[in-house]
């Protein structure tokens, strides 16, 4: 071979043994500390997975025998019942499986006898999964070294056994009432479309439902009538997100028992419940528990055997009528939008105040400048003015003219760009404690509103002048 030929292949060696060199170097010597502990920690590791890889697993302890497996998205418990899995504590089982870590190791053949010395021939907790991949992991915990403070550890080998801190041992340690939903309506409060409560005749007590303009209330001796959008949201909240189990009674309740429905008081239900979406209706019997009215309750979810106890205060929303449902909103309209505010009072003069846009001061009539915070004041109090009660439908003249609704003491018109009407109140005396009644224009309807938004109209002009500009 030609000198130049061999300095040529010399060179292209030294070169690719330079590049490799390079790249190890880069791997393994020119990192931070922290991530060489990270990576000397990865190395430590008894099992090498992630949460995310586990399709289903088995838990053992002294507190929880329970099988569970992945459902779409979250986790279902099969086995000693069928229910919903607490997503947070499997995945702090899992997690604590996945990355605990044996140090110091005790030993990397293990024999029998150094298996049972640590407690490994009967652990305390063992907790078995199975990846996408098909490969399984076990975890065996042995009885806790007092002196250490530490955990016996082993894989399904029982050949390499090490110590663990303490500290991931709560995660395995748990009843089955921990590792399990609280939850008894497993829906999403936005795709409920129907709710339905039924006295323990069978009659309904009341039913809200979802339509294209909203939600309707209707009941015994009530025809359907639009619904208060932030009464339904709450009971939606608590039917389906917050109707919760303080503990699990029994998973073994059976409906045809005449037997077991007596002792656990079902054959007396105050209330059933159904609360509809589009993939299906869930239906729950509630009954006492006890003899006082401050005491639990008992739920049960039909189509299971699950009774659960549940926190007392739930019965006031099964207790409600479909009248106490109806929408109270007297005005909305978009703060934004409101170009002109007249204040009439019987016997005076009108106060107004009008801005030319929404970036605009308010300005009185006279020109003068408007106190801006007092006028946003009352344009937050009641550009969704909702009453605390409905008084009365379609009063007569004769009430209208007690209440003082008709002719009114006083009236507030809100008004857009080129007087569009957005909204208008008649305010009349106080109908008791501290509310007052109060009707919208266009409205059949009189309601009750808190005098404390009603003090936030000006009595006269002098209370809207802005002196200081």
């Amino acid at each position: 071979m030609k000198r130049l030929h061999k300095n040529m292949l010399t060179a292209g060696v030294l070169l690719a043994a330079g590049v490799g060199f390079g790249i190890y170097t880069l791997k393994t010597e020119v990192r931070t500390p922290e991530e060489r502990f990270i990576a000397a920690q990865e190395k430590k590791r008894l099992f090498h997975f992630g949460r995310v890889d586990v399709v289903k697993g088995t838990l053992f302890a002294k507190n929880a025998t329970m099988s569970f497996e992945r459902d779409g998205e979250v986790w279902q418990i099969t086995s000693p019942t069928t229910w919903p899995a607490d997503p947070e504590a499997i995945d702090a089982a899992l997690d604590r499986m996945a990355t605990i870590i044996p140090e110091p190791i005790i030993t990397e053949d293990a024999d029998a006898e150094e298996v049972a010395r640590a407690g490994l021939d009967r652990p305390v907790a063992t907790l078995a999964v199975t990846k996408k991949d098909g490969k399984e992991h076990v975890l065996h915990v042995g009885r806790r070294n007092k002196l250490a403070d530490r955990y016996p550890i082993t894989d399904a080998a029982k050949k390499k056994i090490g110590l663990s801190d303490s500290a991931f041992f709560w995660a395995l340690d748990r009843s089955l009432d921990e590792l399990r939903s609280k939850r008894l309506v497993h829906r999403a409060e936005d795709d409920v479309t129907r709710i339905t409560v039924k006295n323990p005749d069978g009659s309904v007590r009341y039913t809200l439902a979802k339509n294209d303009d909203g939600w309707t209330t209707e009941g015994a001796g009530q025809e359907a009538i639009p619904a208060d959008a932030g009464d339904v949201l709450l009971a939606r909240v608590r039917f389906v997100r917050r109707l919760t189990a303080e503990s699990f009674l029994t998973d073994d309740y059976d409906p045809n028992d005449a037997a077991q429905k007596h002792e656990l008081g079902l054959d007396e239900p105050l209330y059933f419940l159904e609360i509809e979406t589009k993939d299906g209706v869930d239906r729950l019997t509630l009954a006492e528990h006890g003899t006082r009215p401050d005491e639990p309750m008992l739920m049960h979810v039909e189509g299971t055997g699950t009774v659960a106890v549940v926190n007392p205060t739930i019965t006031e929303v099964f207790e409600r009528t479909a009248a106490q449902f109806r929408d109270r909103t007297l005005l909305r309209f978009e703060k934004s939008d409101t170009r002109r505010i007249r204040f009439v009072y019987a016997g005076k003069d009108d106060v107004v105040v009008e801005r030319a846009s929404a970036e605009a001061d308010w300005k009185l009539g006279t020109g003068a400048a408007a106190k801006v915070w007092k006028i946003d004041s009352i344009l937050r109090g009641f550009a969704y003015l909702k009453a605390n009660e409905i008084y009365a439908q379609a009063p007569s003249k004769r009430d209208m003219k007690e209440w003082l609704i008709e002719p009114a003491s006083r009236r507030v018109v809100f008004e857009g760009e080129g007087g569009k009407a957005l909204g208008a109140v008649r305010i009349g005396k106080y109908a008791k404690d501290d509310l007052v009644f109060v009707m919208a224009a266009g409205d059949d309807r009189v309601g009750l509103v808190e005098d404390k938004k009603i003090d936030l109209l000006p009595k006269g002009e002098e209370d809207l002048l802005d002196e200081g500009r």
